[in-house]
């Protein structure tokens, strides 16, 4: 395990109107031992949450920073600007971007940072739950969160990057600028760290445990904005594998119609490995209850393919073959 004195890491947060959500998390890792530094962004704030974070630095001055964040005009998400300044303007030996809502256990930050050095890990990304509530909507995000680390864990999809929870080290991240044409910033920052030859790592052990929406309506509405998002990136710089999977998508929904076709047969397979994925992770992994597992797995994927796969399509369609681009909202 690495000593506190070898760690040297800057915690990046982009917030607005967060409340008492941001001050926890501010408090939570004001509260490590070691040497770190809690740089908050400000986007415009009107619930009087900057200023209750301002009084905590009055006790942690040389730990906590607030910035004003600054934007400019290209079609990206407000995180993008903060974590482009601090890549660039803070010489910490470490990053770690989180959300507002952000809590990563200090044994389980000891154990990323412990990593990166011993494992010679340029960039590290833990694995995201929305485990905090008993609801249906955690227990809706918290199986999509798995499946998208099982995805990158057995290779099925490696150019997913999720936008929070992720520690990077400053030699590879450095000289990361977002101009025009990049509406993705957390799957840009995949494709600048691939480019610059940085070791990459995805821990299935380690969590940031996050908040799921309040209500459904919510969970689609902030689905809706990662889509937006990334369907505009994905067609710009990965058209030809983008273009590939909606041909194996096109077999699968065939399927559905067509039980006697090969898309059927595809179909079934691919679920099957799924459903099969996410079982073992989640009952040998994190001890979950198979019954459970299968249960909330199931009502994943009926939501993945009657309510955000049609909703995908319009989005993706709609990015085809509009001219104009609609504005990235902060995450719900």
């Amino acid at each position: 395990m690495i000593s506190k004195q070898e760690i040297d890491c800057c915690i990046v947060v982009v917030v607005k109107n967060e409340g008492e959500t941001i001050i926890n998390t501010v408090k939570h890792y004001l509260s490590f031992p070691e040497k770190l530094l809690v740089l908050v962004y400000d986007d415009e704030s009107t619930d009087n949450s900057i200023e209750m974070i301002k009084e905590l630095g009055e006790t942690a001055a040389s730990s906590l920073e607030i910035r004003k964040l600054v934007k400019r005009d290209i079609f990206v998400h407000p995180k993008a600007f903060g974590t482009e300044d601090a890549f660039n303007s803070v010489e910490s030996d470490l990053f770690l971007v989180i959300d507002a809502d952000t809590i990563i256990t200090h044994s389980d930050f000891i154990k990323a940072i412990s990593a990166l050095k011993n494992e010679h890990v340029d960039v590290l990304h833990i694995a995201r739950r929305n485990d905090k509530k008993n609801t249906l909507i955690d227990h809706l995000a918290d199986k999509e969160e798995l499946m998208n680390m099982s995805f990158h864990l057995t290779k099925l999809n490696s150019n997913q990057f999720g936008g929070s929870g992720y520690f990077v080290k400053n030699k590879v991240i450095k000289g990361l600028k977002y101009h025009k044409g990049i509406t993705s910033e957390d799957t840009y920052v995949l494709k600048y760290l691939r480019d610059k030859g940085a070791k990459i790592k995805f821990f299935y052990t380690l969590f940031a445990h996050e908040r799921a929406p309040k209500s459904y309506k919510l969970l689609i509405m902030q689905r809706i904005n990662w889509l937006n998002q990334s369907a505009p990136f994905y067609i710009r710089h990965y058209f030809c594998l983008t273009t590939f999977m909606h041909i194996l998508l096109t077999l699968s929904v065939v399927g559905v119609f067509f039980p006697l076709s090969i898309g059927f047969i595809f179909s079934s397979a691919i679920l099957s490995i799924l459903f099969a994925i996410e079982l073992s992770f989640a009952v040998k992994i994190l001890k979950e209850n198979v019954l459970n597992t299968i249960y909330y797995t199931f009502l994943f994927f009926l939501n993945l393919a009657i309510v955000l796969w049609p909703v995908y399509l319009f989005l993706l369609f709609k990015c085809l073959l509009s001219v104009t681009q609609h504005k990235i909202v902060k995450n719900i």
